[in-house]
């Protein structure tokens, strides 16, 4: 059952694409950061309210990471 296309890093899907459960549609192209050593995220509640805390906290990896 094929539901659509999804960007998802490889550390989240690595044993499904080697049993064929899911396909990389565009294997020669790096579209995102999908490893560990390029990448970073940040998951936190709402875009809408932001405690000061997290957004400096934000602003400062930011800084320190990407300059």
């Amino acid at each position: 059952m094929a539901l659509g296309l999804a960007l998802l890093p490889h550390w989240l899907i690595d044993e499904e694409l080697r049993v064929g459960k899911l396909v990389n549609v565009f294997p020669d192209y790096e579209v995102t950061a999908t490893d560990f050593s390029t990448a970073v995220w940040l998951v936190y509640l709402s875009r809408a309210y932001v405690p000061l805390k997290v957004q400096m906290f934000i602003d400062f990896l930011k800084q320190h990471i990407f300059g």
